[in-house]
Order: structure tokens, then sequence, then C-alpha cells
């Protein structure tokens, strides 16, 4: 037998008793590092993650708000933002501040025909809520998610 022959022989001994579990933590690594940079959810891509909830982005309301001194008025984001937009999409997936922030920015065209007072504050505030069924009671319900605020006048 060969020098060529021996290590051939090695490898293929090496990768039958190696290759699965290798493959298995290959797999694991690539699925955390993915889910921690916001690629997956446990609905795309996520694999069995989608079992464990039945929180998908679908049953994520997303409310957008301006607040000021005489208290917080809803905004009609959807009158500027498709519902099934990028910026919707993610912030449904990923309801932090990195994604809500591009949402908050897309909805400043509904703020043209609002005046401030001089000297008042006013803030964009887009929530993001799950809806959540409880089974003991029987009952859906809508919980808070996530919150991004914005102070859009004075600037700080």
């Amino acid at each position: 037998m060969t020098l060529d022959e021996r290590i051939l022989k090695f490898l293929t001994e090496v990768l039958k008793t190696y290759y699965v579990p290798l493959a298995c933590t290959g797999f694991a690594v690539l699925q955390i590092v993915s889910a921690s940079a916001g690629v997956l959810d446990p609905w795309k891509g996520g694999g069995f993650g989608m079992f464990s909830t039945v929180d998908s982005r679908r049953m994520r309301p997303i409310y957008a708000f301006l607040e000021t001194r005489a208290g917080a008025t809803w905004l009609p984001m959807y009158d500027v933002v498709p519902p099934k937009g990028p910026e919707v999409l993610s912030a449904r997936s990923y309801p932090t501040a990195a994604f809500l922030k591009p949402l908050a920015r897309r909805i400043y065209p509904l703020l043209l025909n609002i005046h401030a007072m001089p000297g008042d504050r006013a803030v964009i505030r887009i929530d993001v809520s799950r809806i959540v069924f409880t089974a003991s009671t029987g009952r859906v319900s809508e919980e808070p998610l996530s919150a991004y605020r914005e102070d859009l006048w004075p600037r700080r």
C-alpha cells in the first residue's frame, strides 16, 4: 500500500466518522449567526422554530403616532407606505430600532400639514404589537412588542 492510498484510506475513515457531526455543527452555527444577524426569523428559514410559536410577522400590527403636548395623534401610515413594502415587512419581522427608524422616516410626508406651536415638542412613535392567544382564558389579545421614538422638533 502506497502513501497516497494510506492517506486516502485515513481521510475516508475520518469522513465516515466525523462527517455527520461536523455537518450538523456547521449548520447549527450557520443558523445561530443568521438569526442573530437578522436574516432569519422563526417563520422564514428558521427551521423548526416555526413550530415553537404562533407569533408570525403577519400577526404583528404596526401603528404610527405623532405625540405633542396636546396628546397622541394616530397617523395613517399606509397612505404613504405600502403594507407589504420592505420597510413594513422588516419592521414586523425584526422590531428593533434599526428596522423601525427607516419606517419612521418614510412617514414624514404625513407630517407636512402639521403645524407646531412655538416651543412645542413633537415626537413620532412607531409601535409594534403582537397578537397572542391565551388558552386558559380562550381570548385573543394584543401585547406591545417594541416601540421606536424619534424627536421631530425641536431637534436635540
